[in-house]
């Protein structure tokens, strides 16, 4: 018998900015290290193939599912060739099985390996999203924002300028936190609308107050500021310091510390597997159970830096750092993350706390060096690196003596050519 499945988003479902339609992925079995499509709602629609003399049998069969490689659960019988409708009570990856060759038998807890299989990750969660503000000087627009989601694609902002005769699309975005964009002084007054958008379709969407014209008042009862703002670059947004998310106090109980330390556990097995999506998912859930669980924001982030997701990983340490600002393994993350994406000046603030809170850390002395050095402060980088020489020759760690060695022999290097 031979069958195939095919996995579409139910047609009567809705989200508050819908995705573009999705073509139903066709899959007979899927390999360990396969993409697996991804849905944006609760209410799922299976479609499968049976064989003729199936069908001529009239034989019934029966749906399995699982959710994130847990245990095998019967669905309801089937008939063959009907359409499965199928509730997804909760987000994460669910396996579903369709078996013809034993239906009755309540002995049988899983498939038969031939049953034809098909994944998916359900994600019907909303990013977060926040727009900080919006500025215009020099015929540039700034705007700055937070945006958090552990499944971002590369480019999930969109920034659009806003007019009573329509909307512009002023460009798709990283989620780096802020974008300068050129826009004619003729087009204003306007709004920025933002909407960030994850890989399953679900979008938040915020709007900017009214970017005054060139030299028109505010009419606001804060204080009267300048009509235009200073001129505004790349580079002034880069060298700022990353913005720490202060996360509010709440209390939490005895059994949500204990399952959020399951999940965390669980999570942390799931990542030694080398099963990223899975470990991401149970951090993300041992954070909703306990949200000043400091470790799985860590967690999340570094596994996002092994999946060069490195706009995402920023994210989570900057949580991190909100509920505990001394967190050394948070503000290092961060610091590799910026050096990463090549903001080095942001870098440098990261590893200056490092040492500052871990004046014995040598990996992050070694890092402070390496972000003074690029941004060709050379003294600098030199006092960074030979301070991690001799925390190196205390230590005697011998493995990070030719780290140190090949940053020492470009400080020897210039001292020559002089």
């Amino acid at each position: 018998m031979t069958a195939s499945a095919v996995l579409a988003q139910k047609s009567s479902s809705v989200t508050t900015m819908p995705a573009e339609p999705v073509e139903p992925i066709a899959i007979s079995t899927v390999p360990p290290d396969a993409d697996i499509p991804t849905v944006n709602s609760r209410l799922l629609k299976i479609n499968y193939d049976v064989s003729d003399e199936l069908k001529k049998k009239h034989a019934p069969g029966r749906l399995w599912y699982r959710l994130n490689e847990g245990s095998w659960q019967r669905g309801g019988q089937i008939d063959a060739g009907d359409p499965i409708e199928f509730s997804a009570g909760e987000q994460g990856v669910y396996e579903f099985a369709i078996d013809f060759s034993v239906v009755t038998n309540p002995s049988v807890s899983q498939p038969a390996s031939s049953a034809a299989r098909i994944k998916c990750f359900v994600d019907y969660s909303k990013p977060l999203l926040q727009l900080i503000d919006v500025g215009y000087g020099g015929g540039k627009v700034l705007v700055r924002w937070k945006a958090f989601d552990a499944h971002f694609p590369d480019r999930p902002i969109e920034l659009y300028l806003v007019r009573p005769s329509g909307a512009r699309l002023l460009g798709k975005f990283a989620n780096s936190g802020a974008a300068v964009v050129s826009v004619d002084p003729s087009e204003l007054p306007a709004q920025v609308k933002i909407i960030a958008t994850d890989r399953a379709g679900n979008s938040m969407i915020e709007l900017s107050r009214t970017v005054p014209a060139v030299g028109e008042e505010k009419t606001t009862s804060k204080p009267a500021a300048p009509t235009t703002a200073p001129a505004i670059t790349t580079r002034s947004v880069v060298q700022e310091p990353p913005v720490i998310i202060p996360k509010p106090h709440r209390n939490i109980r005895d059994g949500d510390r204990k399952a959020a330390l399951h999940e965390y556990k669980l999570a942390s097995e799931y990542r030694y597997r080398g099963q990223q999506d899975l470990a991401i998912l149970h951090f993300k859930r041992a954070i909703e159970l306990d949200a000043e669980f400091v470790d799985p924001y860590i967690e999340i982030g570094s596994v996002l830096m092994t999946m060069q997701r490195y706009n995402d990983a920023t994210g989570f340490y900057l949580q991190s750092l909100g509920l505990n600002p001394r967190s050394v393994r948070a503000w290092q993350g961060l610091a590799k993350a910026k050096l990463r994406t090549y903001q080095y000046q942001q870098a440098k603030y990261c590893l200056e706390k490092v040492v500052e809170l871990d004046k014995g850390n040598v990996e992050g002395w070694l890092g402070l060096g390496d972000a003074n050095w690029t941004l060709g402060e050379k003294n600098e980088a030199k006092l960074a690196w030979e301070q991690a020489g001799e925390l190196i020759k205390k230590d005697n760690l011998e493995n990070m003596v030719p780290l140190l060695d090949s940053r020492l022999n470009l400080i020897r290097d210039l001292t020559d050519k002089k």
